[in-house]
């Protein structure tokens, strides 16, 4: 019976020790990333009015040596950012600052007023578009 209980106590524990490790694994500390750390605006944000953002972004690029870091805001559809501001930059651990001057728009009930930040390979390749890393964030408005 002892020998049972042991064998059942060792079965339970390797099972749990590799969840773990299938975990850490996926936590890959080189993946690309992006953070967005601050948004302000010029004036406070109004539907339909004409503002200046500016955007502190941090990132961390391992994958390629060169990228474009690009923000958008959702302006004309809810679910879609149109991008307006972008910079090259080198692979690395960094912090950026990108300006960009849009026209707020409060979707209500269909969703909130965000921006987009997304770190792209430099020079893009044929055959579609894909980020290697986003961050969205939402924007309030001012009453």
């Amino acid at each position: 019976m002892a020998r049972r209980l042991f064998f059942l106590i060792f079965i339970i524990g390797s099972f749990g020790l590799s969840i773990v490790v299938a975990q850490s694994k996926n936590e890959d500390p080189r993946r690309d990333r992006i953070k967005i750390v601050n948004v302000t605006s010029v004036k406070p944000v109004k539907d339909g009015v004409s503002n200046e953002f500016t955007v502190d972004i941090e990132y961390f690029i391992d994958s390629v040596d060169e990228a474009t870091i690009s923000i958008g805001f959702n302006t004309d559809d809810p679910g879609r950012f149109r991008m307006t501001a972008q910079k090259k930059v080198s692979s690395g651990a960094k912090v950026i600052t990108l300006k960009a001057r849009i026209t707020p728009k409060e979707w209500k009930e269909w969703g909130d007023f965000m921006i987009n930040a997304i770190i792209a390979p430099y020079p893009t390749t044929g055959g579609g578009f894909r980020p290697l890393a986003t961050a969205t964030r939402v924007i309030e408005f001012e009453p």
